[in-house]
């Protein structure tokens, strides 16, 4: 089995208003309760749908406001359930990284626990967008934090979110993310995704200038040696390395959130999930807001002969049988993001979507144009 992904969401609650926020429930205060996490960590350590080295990612809203307290109580219990030996738990924070101290990192720093931070890039571009919830920016507060993490030597990547605003400004985006020192940067398009119903990237003139943005960051990411990397190239590298190595097997990735039991997903409440973790408490009655059981009161195992689960696993595969037919990037996608199907169509058992184009075949074309620049070899695709 790939990496299993454990997503788990502490509380919706979120101590920033990013415009494009996609949470419906990030004013809510609601927070983890000792059982659920209990119930959540024995699923762990014993259900048979959890494979042997699964990464716990806390996520969605802030983890952080949950508190240390709870954090020290769960990574513990983590390591004990790796202690016993029957499972090897690592664990994944992202975070805005506003609350980020010294001691918060040294509760995290005997875990090893990875840190995502969420950077827009330089400060007028992050700060259009990741604002407090009084109205101000962030970028000042969250580059203390970098600079913390440096101080300490804690390894650390980033994402970033891309808007209409960014899109003129690889070569600042780039300069800024190897300035800061920061090594690895994911790239997130802005999406229409739940409660983010509107996108700056509209426009028929956006999948050009997206393709112009992707293309300038690969050259640039060559250019460097490969110090600064991004997300979005790396299952490129094999073709960056050796043109040759242009054939399918050799580069096809199958999209993990369309894969069952890839990622499981728990939230607050303990409600459970698999396939995207953006789903899983959205508005969908049809589907019982993708609630496909309750840890306490049902226990994972209950996943598999869930009717909500059997139902949205149909509608998936019948969208990803359809992508492989239908679809000239199949090769180096794999069935897209179920998530994006869903909140732009209202349906599961679609193809193409904005998000596809966006940050998929654009991106494939920008990838695809660099190596037939750089090798004089004709496109493979």
């Amino acid at each position: 089995m790939r990496e299993q992904l454990i997503v788990i969401q502490p509380t919706p609650f979120c101590n920033m208003r990013c415009r494009y926020c996609y949470l419906p429930d990030r004013d809510s205060h609601a927070k983890m309760s000792d059982a659920v996490l209990r119930a959540v960590l024995e699923s762990i350590e014993h259900s048979d749908l959890v494979g042997k080295n699964p990464t716990i990612v806390w996520h969605a809203g802030e983890p952080l406001t949950i508190g240390k307290a709870f954090f020290r109580r769960a990574l513990e219990a983590t390591r004990q359930i790796t202690l016993r030996g029957e499972k090897v738990v690592s664990h994944s924070v992202q975070t805005n990284a506003v609350l980020l101290d010294d001691s918060w990192l040294d509760l995290f720093q005997p875990h090893n626990v990875r840190l995502g931070l969420s950077i827009d890039g330089p400060a007028e571009l992050h700060d259009a967008h990741r604002r407090t919830r009084q109205g101000g920016g962030t970028h000042e507060r969250v580059m203390k934090a970098v600079q913390l993490l440096h101080a300490r030597s804690y390894p650390f990547s980033a994402i970033m979110v891309i808007t209409r605003d960014t899109l003129d400004r690889a070569d600042e985006v780039f300069d800024f993310f190897f300035g800061a020192e920061i090594p690895f940067v994911g790239l997130n398009v802005e999406e229409l995704e739940s409660a983010n119903v509107d996108s700056t990237l509209r426009g028929p003139e956006v999948e050009r200038d997206l393709h112009h943005f992707y293309l300038r960051l690969l050259e640039r990411q060559e250019a460097s040696g490969r110090a600064l990397r991004f997300r979005e190239f790396e299952h490129f590298l094999p073709l960056l390395d050796d043109p040759a190595m242009c054939q399918p097997e050799s580069i096809f990735k199958r999209s993990s959130v369309v894969v069952p039991l890839s990622i499981l997903n728990f939230d607050v409440n303990g409600h459970f999930s698999t396939f995207c973790p953006e789903l899983l408490g959205s508005v969908a009655p049809q589907f019982n807001d993708f609630r496909m059981g309750n840890v306490v009161s049902d226990g994972l195992d209950s996943l598999l002969d869930n009717p909500v689960f059997l139902e949205v696993e149909r509608l998936i595969a019948a969208g990803v049988k359809q992508c492989e037919k239908q679809c000239h990037y199949w090769s180096f996608c794999g069935g897209g993001n179920a998530a994006n199907k869903f909140f732009e169509s209202g349906r599961l058992d679609v193809t193409e979507t904005a998000y596809c184009r966006q940050h998929n075949q654009v991106l494939v074309d920008a990838v695809l144009d660099f190596v037939e620049q750089q090798s004089g070899l004709p496109r493979c695709y």
